[in-house]
């Protein structure tokens, strides 16, 4: 697997997230629309979605909005819990969200409360890809000739081919176009028949969809070190006499007032350059 996550990676703030959809005793005091913060130790979001759970039994019977928290746990908050309750992702608000949700009372008496936890899950972050796309499996001959055979075609797309952390939200994007740009290739191959020059088509094909994956996994480990920037990197620059996380906050506040940088995001994020045969 190339490239794979490093030791260095593993200590990042984003490491590990934990996803819950939850509901609150009443609509949180902020636009219901995205919120998010970038803290010096962690990232949370927050967002209200556009559905209701229709599970019969479900504690959202009454209609309330389900909203999706997403946060970063710190290497310093140990391991998360695989299934994250409410007296946790309260911690998670309470900790890293905005004080207007904040649980305590005394801090803040008309802030919203976490009512119930419909759904959540932990995952790590990795970044890795297979060092090819495409092989043969089922005989050892990959080359034909002397009564060999290259054996079945084999093409890996989607969360076999690739990993890596949800940031731009491609994870799932990636692999859908893996499968589209794959049908016509894949039709060719059948009606032309296994043969080198086939195969050929179809190895090269895959060889642009690592490509186009690399490029991606480059991206979303770009925007994940700059937001879940490691306490090992922070403390190597200790001697700056602002904060590392302070010019990360400042660099990220320019770089969003640039129309040239948001429409470049946009178009990479919209998957418009990923256009394949």
């Amino acid at each position: 697997m190339d490239p794979g996550t490093t030791l260095e990676e593993a200590a990042n703030n984003l490491a590990q997230m934990v996803i819950a959809d939850i509901t609150f005793d009443k609509p949180p005091p902020y636009p219901e629309d995205f919120y998010s913060i970038v803290s010096k130790t962690s990232f949370f979001a927050i967002l209200p979605l556009e559905y209701r759970y229709p599970t019969d039994g479900s504690k959202d019977t009454q209609g309330k909005t389900i909203y999706r928290l997403a946060c970063g746990v710190p290497p310093s908050e140990g391991e998360a819990p695989s299934k994250a309750g409410i007296e946790y992702c309260r911690h998670l608000i309470d900790t890293y969200g905005p004080y207007t949700l904040n649980s305590d009372k005394s801090k803040n008496p008309d802030g919203a409360t976490i009512t119930d936890v419909l759904w959540s899950t932990r995952f790590r972050t990795r970044y890795s890809a297979a060092g090819t796309f495409f092989t043969y499996f089922g005989n050892d001959t990959k080359e034909a000739g002397a009564g060999g055979s290259r054996g079945a075609r084999v093409c890996l797309i989607g969360d076999a081919a690739h990993v890596h952390p949800p940031a731009g939200g491609q994870g799932m994007n990636l692999g859908l176009r893996d499968g589209i740009s794959l049908g016509p290739v894949i039709a060719s191959a059948i009606t032309a028949g296994s043969s080198p020059e086939s195969d050929e088509k179809v190895r090269a094909h895959m060889a642009v969809r690592r490509e186009r994956a690399l490029k991606v996994i480059n991206i979303t480990r770009t925007m994940s070190h700059t937001v879940g920037m490691s306490p090992l990197l922070q403390s190597k620059f200790w001697w700056l006499p602002i904060p590392l996380y302070t010019i990360r906050d400042w660099g990220l506040w320019m770089l969003s007032k640039s129309s040239f940088v948001r429409e470049t995001l946009a178009y990479q994020f919209a998957g418009l350059e990923d256009r394949v045969m």
